[in-house]
């Protein structure tokens, strides 16, 4: 069972409906920059869903979160954007981190990442 942390704009001003006080749209809710990571207790892995996120979201978000972990902890990554099927693989075969699984089905690609 994966529980996905509730979505928190970083803007001040901006309503949960994703409405600016200058009535303008919020450019976080848009965009859906701001990612969601979730804690999977039962499998001892996280979650990071770059879901909707444009290109090149998906893989900066990757190296960025895989940064702040341990070697050895995996991460899962779960994105949209057709580019992330060539790009993570790419820069994991670049670096010290092992891509463990990956798979793509009905638009959704997932990756299984361990940090080295």
């Amino acid at each position: 069972m994966v529980l996905l942390s509730p979505f928190v704009c970083p803007r001040v001003d901006c309503d949960e409906a994703g409405a600016l006080s200058s009535s303008l749209p919020c450019f976080f809710h848009q965009s859906r920059v701001a990612y969601k990571v979730a804690i999977v207790s039962e499998s001892g892995y996280e979650t990071l869903d770059m879901s909707g996120v444009p290109c090149p979201m998906p893989l900066l978000k990757t190296k960025l979160k895989l940064k702040t972990m341990s070697v050895g902890e995996v991460l899962e990554v779960i994105a949209t954007d057709s580019g992330s099927w060539r790009d993570i693989p790419q820069f994991i075969e670049n670096s010290t981190h092992t891509l463990l699984e990956k798979q793509t089905c009905d638009g959704l690609y997932r990756f299984r990442i361990e940090r080295g």
